[in-house]
């Protein structure tokens, strides 16, 4: 899903938080890319990952979801999207938009295809991998701006 970093935190442990814009909504993830440093004012390809598991407190009966997508409170964010499909394991995948499907472990009896999940996440527990710069493959990482 393409984002942009709207700006950077610094975070202990050498962690880097960032908080984004995209046409899904605002939120704030870990940053995993450490080759590739998250600018403010950039844009990104990125892949999410939720490190919790879906919990039946997590699920509505709504379809199809009201608002899917990302909503950024304080130093978190609300994703909510439609279960589209589960493996055996109870690995399911959430769909957000067209462009952004993300893998989450479940409860097996927590979740099923077709309902609506709402979870309330912080940080570290929301991660962005990047797969790609828009506007051009990996290269060298961007130099900082001057002055900065």
């Amino acid at each position: 899903m393409r984002l942009t970093v709207t700006e950077v935190h610094q975070r202990s442990q050498g962690n880097v938080w960032a908080t984004f814009s995209s046409p899904q909504g605002d939120g704030m993830v870990q940053w995993k890319a450490d080759r590739y440093p998250a600018g403010k004012g950039r844009s990104y390809h990125v892949e999410f990952d939720i490190l919790i598991p879906i919990e039946t407190s997590m699920i509505s009966r709504t379809i199809p979801p009201p608002n899917a997508g990302f909503i950024h409170f304080g130093e978190g964010t609300q994703v909510t999207g439609l279960i589209e499909s589960m493996d055996e394991d109870g690995v399911g995948y959430l769909r957000i938009s067209t462009d952004c499907l993300i893998m989450v472990e479940t409860r097996l009896d927590a979740a099923a295809v077709g309902m609506t999940v709402s979870i309330r996440l912080n940080p570290d527990q929301l991660h962005a991998t990047l797969y790609d710069v828009v506007g051009g493959r990996f290269g060298p990482p961007p130099s900082p701006p001057a002055g900065g």
